[in-house]
């Protein structure tokens, strides 16, 4: 039995402005106290973004710090294997009107860019990564490697 997996930019991949884990600069100057838990896309306010691939909504949310947050759980490939990640979309314009438990399709937009949340120094999408939902306080991974990992058709047997 095989699975074929794909996955797609959130944004274009161009406007990366903030990688996982750099001890970046805020706009005071200062560097960050703690390592930056996503991968930061500048984008302007009201950009359509992209699911990272086939999936499932699993959170629609908002926090104090990251805003309004869409969690998507999909499958992208670790070590050459099929495996499921969960990426929460940060700082969204406004709620997305996705419930949990809809399924989506990678490629297709399910959420506008905003400024949302007091981390938020501008207009952005601040995508984090993990294995568990509920991103905002659960561990993370870079989501950089997980979305190159199957950007073009990849077919795992398993």
């Amino acid at each position: 039995m095989s699975q074929v997996i794909q996955t797609f930019w959130p944004a274009d991949y161009k406007s990366i402005s903030d990688r996982f884990g750099a001890l970046t600069v805020g706009s005071t100057g200062e560097a960050r106290p703690h390592p930056h838990r996503g991968l930061d896309f500048s984008v302007a306010e009201g950009t359509p973004l992209k699911a990272i691939g086939n999936g499932t909504i699993v959170g629609n949310y908002w926090t104090g710090v990251l805003g309004n947050v869409l969690e998507l759980r999909c499958w992208v490939v670790v070590d050459g294997k099929p495996a499921v990640r969960i990426f929460a979309y940060c700082h969204l314009k406004m709620k997305p009107s996705l419930k949990v438990g809809t399924t989506v399709y990678g490629g297709s937009t399910i959420a506008i860019a905003g400024k949302t949340g007091s981390a938020a120094r501008g207009a952005h999408l601040h995508l984090a990564a993990g294995k568990t939902d509920n991103l905002a306080t659960e561990p993370v991974e870079d989501p950089l490697p997980l979305i190159k990992s199957a950007t073009k058709p990849v077919r795992i047997e398993a």
